[in-house]
């Protein structure tokens, strides 16, 4: 075609002279023509574009800043973010190869061969146009070559990827690094969605098994960097904390979804077992994974119910810790611990039935917040709840966890008010007036029990002495 004939010639003397005599000159140069080509006629040179920035990558990871200064850098880098957001990635190895360099590139203590002492800390900046270019990678590849990066063969890849990122959201200063560093890692899970949760069994709000199976692997080490994130985060750089807490959320929800667990071994007839071994002689039908020889997610965590269980008695500590955040200050971080809650809630109530407890409390406990949005939205979710409930198929009683959980509150009521933490022991006694408020009509017969009666007319009793004590006679 004469108009990529003419796009290549326009293209060869500016590429050559990037790939002989990589500088800043050159590189603007490079991005100037990228930037003044239409998108139809760069695509089919995608390669060709893209070849020199990959190998001043390539380069600078082995031999650092002998090789060039960190302004060529950042000019590949410019470069490669306006390639990216023109050109259609639909060959694997380039992908690989790119996010491999800027993995590299970003944290060069992975590369044994690269010598150190050449190359000192990455900036800032460089970091953050890293970051920019792996977005832009993601939105230029097609979608069936990324999940090609979730495959057994490559994993290590995206291992590479996930783990990088993770040391950029713990350990960097920069703000606005970390929370880039956040929505990348979403991204590149196919998790970007921002919008609150759907209604219950939406067929929308499904992930894709392929992928969630493939994240299980590294959700030890993401949930266990976030969850520390939240904790150190949440007083201080509370922008950093509301990201992570909205991504914690998606990750679990992502592997840990109520639709991914695993059935009860059910006993295969003859009948059923010749149809299927007739069906497999068509190239489009596989045997059930159960019956599969050869079955590539088996090098993937084995996700049976033992492995939910475990994974979840895990998390719970994890969710224990963050719960304790609902009396922040920052109305932000309460909202995002709403939506947290309100999303694992309604996607991961059977899988994560250790911490029904403490998702629901977060919940109970913000219906009484001072913020409007916040508590209309607690107490319309909660609303929905005693019908979801009873929608499982495993039948959740809703009010018999209520009642402990009162009950739990009120055995523990005395000796929370003899710590002087006024914001704790209001979110104690707003957590206990709304198990009560949740009760409905069936506060009447939990009240008619004298057990539960006695108890809790008890703990009132000591609760308001203790109260009375601790006011300082001048105030009187």
């Amino acid at each position: 075609m004469a108009t990529v004939e003419s796009t290549f010639h326009k293209f060869r003397p500016v590429c050559v002279s990037v790939l002989n005599q990589p500088s800043v000159d050159n590189l603007r140069q490079l991005h100037q023509l990228i930037q003044s080509v239409k998108k139809e006629d760069i695509k089919t040179l995608a390669e060709y574009v893209i070849f020199p920035l990959r190998v001043i990558l390539v380069k600078y990871n082995y031999e650092g800043t002998k090789f060039c200064d960190k302004k060529v850098l950042e000019a590949a880098l410019d470069c490669a973010i306006l390639a990216f957001s023109k050109v259609y990635i639909v060959k694997f190895d380039i992908l690989k190869d790119f996010i491999t360099q800027l993995c590299l590139t970003i944290n060069p203590s992975n590369n044994s061969k690269a010598k150190t002492k050449d190359k000192p800390g990455v900036y800032e900046e460089i970091k953050v146009k890293v970051i920019e270019c792996i977005r832009c990678i993601t939105n230029a590849t097609d979608p069936k070559i990324w999940k090609m990066l979730y495959s057994e063969d490559v994993i290590p890849v995206m291992g590479h990827l996930i783990s990088s990122l993770l040391l950029l959201i713990e350990k960097e200063k920069l703000i606005k690094l970390r929370i880039a560093a956040i929505e990348c890692l979403l991204q590149i899970s196919s998790l970007t969605e921002d919008e609150d949760v759907k209604t219950p069994y939406s067929d929308v709000n499904k992930p894709q098994k392929s992928i969630s199976i493939a994240l299980s692997v590294f959700i030890p080490g993401i949930s266990t960097t976030l969850g520390k994130v939240i904790v150190d985060t949440v007083n201080h750089y509370q922008n950093v904390a509301v990201t992570a807490i909205r991504a914690l959320s998606l990750f679990i929800s992502f592997t840990m979804h109520n639709d991914f667990l695993p059935m009860e071994a059910q006993d295969i007839s003859l009948s059923t077992f010749y149809e299927i071994i007739n069906n497999n002689s068509s190239k489009d039908k596989q045997l059930p994974v159960n019956l599969q020889q050869n079955n590539r997610t088996l090098s993937h965590p084995k996700r049976d119910i033992e492995w939910f269980k475990t994974t979840s008695s895990k998390l719970k500590i994890l969710l224990s810790q963050i719960a304790q955040f609902t009396s922040c200050p920052n109305f932000k971080i309460r909202l995002a611990l709403a939506k947290f809650s309100t999303r694992l809630l309604f996607t991961c109530i059977r899988s994560l039935k250790e911490s029904i407890v403490v998702l629901m409390e977060i919940l109970v406990a913000l219906s009484y917040d001072e913020y409007d949005e916040i508590r209309n939205y607690c107490q319309e979710k909660l609303a929905l709840l005693p019908e979801y409930f009873n929608k499982q198929p495993e039948a959740i009683s809703m009010m018999d966890l209520l009642e402990e959980n009162i009950m739990s509150n009120i055995i523990a009521l005395p000796r929370l008010f003899t710590v002087p933490d006024d914001k704790k022991q209001l979110v104690t006694i707003n957590v206990l007036c709304g198990y009560l408020t949740l009760l409905g009509n069936r506060l009447n017969s939990f009240l008619s029990s004298q057990n539960h009666l006695s108890r809790l007319s008890i703990a009132l009793m000591q609760v308001s002495t203790v109260g009375f004590t601790i006011i300082p006679k001048s105030s009187i």
